[in-house]
């Protein structure tokens, strides 16, 4: 039996968050009197946007998690719907673990050049067709998440949120900042390199997708405790209810204050 507490492990990665927030700030105040040696260093190992870092596979390795959840909630549900609904997620999670890992949305980049004038918010231009390829499957999922328990569902409302705020929003703001620097270098003034201005945006928005991440898994943990006796899980720390079930068929039991 796996016995899990969606609140400790909750605040594990909120810990883990802050850990590579605070590398990320430490390498780049670090920079300022650096040379080509320590700037490889923290694009390789400390800053937040770069692929292939810790933080980056630490990433890939939240969504693996929650694909997983996901699916083990799709077998133990038994609407069909619910079954569908849980499938999709597990299935698109576990395509943003891929993702994160392997940086498949930067292949879309070309795409985007090829409609999109490579300017303001459009300099980076992966997440136009990015977008248009995930908005059916996420229009395809807001029934499922409708019919959610209000709990769930809102938790998982806000963790969408929070992701799309700094995937999309700050997305735009690096775009246009960087567009700005461009600009600047091609006509010969002082501030042609946005480094700490990039760099914060780019720290905030990785910071908002991990912290989206770790409240989806939350989220999911719990309704897995509440909603699938079948499982062989164990989900305590849930303020006075636990959620156990050993074998397939045996019933859960709870205990309440």
């Amino acid at each position: 039996m796996l016995d899990l507490r969606p609140n400790r492990i909750f605040v594990l990665q909120c810990a883990a968050i802050a850990l590579f927030a605070l590398a990320h700030l430490a390498g780049l105040l670090a920079l300022a009197d650096a040379g080509p040696v320590a700037e490889k260093f923290f694009h390789q190992y400390l800053d937040l946007n770069s692929e292939g870092t810790p933080a980056a596979y630490y990433s890939a390795l939240g969504f693996l998690a929650t694909a997983l959840v996901a699916g083990h909630l799709a077998r133990h549900e038994r609407a069909r719907r619910a079954q569908r609904f849980w499938m999709v997620a597990a299935l698109l999670l576990a395509f943003f673990s891929v993702d994160e890992a392997a940086s498949i949305h930067e292949g879309f980049q070309v795409i985007g050049r090829l409609f999109l004038p490579q300017k303001g918010i459009f300099y980076f231009a992966w997440w136009a067709p990015y977008l248009a390829v995930l908005t059916p499957v996420v229009v395809a999922l807001a029934p499922g998440l409708l019919g959610l328990p209000r709990r769930t569902r809102n938790m998982l409302i806000l963790a969408a949120t929070l992701f799309l705020t700094g995937a999309l929003g700050l997305e735009l703001l690096e775009s246009r900042v960087v567009d700005a620097a461009v600009t600047a270098a091609a006509g010969g003034g002082e501030h042609a390199r946005p480094t700490h201005t990039f760099a914060l945006l780019a720290m905030v928005e990785e910071c908002l997708e991990m912290l989206a991440v770790a409240l989806t898994l939350r989220a999911l943990l719990r309704h897995a405790a509440e909603t699938a006796p079948d499982a062989r899980i164990h989900v305590s720390g849930l303020g006075g209810r636990r959620s156990t079930a050993s074998t397939p068929g045996l019933e859960r039991t709870r205990a309440t204050p």
